[in-house]
């Protein structure tokens, strides 16, 4: 039987033939600890690798989306590009010249009745007129271009009414908002001859003209219209009576 003794040395030889191995196992474990950690941190690597993967791909699709946009808004320019073309180089160039041609037309018509209806106010005379494209009356006396202001009372109430006459039909003619019948004359005879006021009442028999008011201090008109109100100031008011 083995004292304690003996005992000892074998348990301290084993351990030492052990003490290698031990030591192997312990470095194992330090390169495990070790790997183990560098695991660790190439996991949360991964995990940071996978969020910015993540953020670059909602980058990527929200830079898309801008593109998409860009790219609309680009053919919807394009388009407004072409429209803004056509009207700038064709559409306006057409509806230019067909305001040209109709209001010269337009303008021949109204220099036509200005002229007609003139000629029947006026006294014979060598006085005539026409208007220009600015539909401004020109008056020539033997051949000479004059001022209204040196026309007579006469002269320039014929010129005035027979210019509201004809811009009277060429309005109602064009514009259909302007269809009343209804026509308002003051004081359209001032110095004018008896002779004028009875071609002044076959002009307006001409006109067709449903319903004409004439405000006027002329006695001789009281025959040419269907009814007569007068105009009487009392105490300062103004007095309305039918005749």
């Amino acid at each position: 039987m083995k004292s304690k003794k003996e005992l000892i040395e074998q348990k301290e030889k084993e351990y030492d033939q052990e003490k290698p191995v031990l030591q192997k196992l312990k470095d194992l474990e330090a390169k495990k600890d070790d790997f183990d950690r560098k695991l660790q941190g190439k996991n949360g690597e991964l995990v940071g690798k996978r969020k910015d993967i993540q953020r670059s791909e909602e980058e990527s699709k929200r830079i898309a989306g801008e593109i998409k946009t860009m790219e609309d808004q680009l053919l919807k320019l394009q388009e407004l590009n072409q429209y803004q073309l056509w009207l700038s180089e064709l559409f306006i160039p057409a509806v230019k010249l067909i305001e040209t041609n109709v209001l010269a037309n337009i303008n021949s018509e109204f220099n036509s009745l200005f002229q007609k209806w003139l000629s029947h106010l006026l006294e014979g005379g060598d006085i005539t007129v026409r208007v220009d494209e600015n539909f401004t009356p020109i008056i020539e006396q033997n051949g000479y271009e004059m001022e209204v202001e040196s026309l007579s009372g006469g002269e320039k109430t014929s010129v005035a009414l027979a210019y509201r006459l004809a811009l009277n039909v060429m309005v109602k003619k064009v514009c259909e908002a302007m269809q009343s019948n209804l026509l308002i004359l003051d004081e359209p005879t001032d110095g004018f001859s008896r002779e004028q006021l009875f071609r002044l009442r076959d002009i307006l028999s001409e006109l067709k003209c449903e319903q004409v008011i004439a405000v006027s201090h002329e006695s001789e008109l009281e025959g040419f219209v269907d009814k007569i109100y007068r105009i009487t100031k009392e105490a300062g008011e103004s007095k309305i009576t039918a005749a």
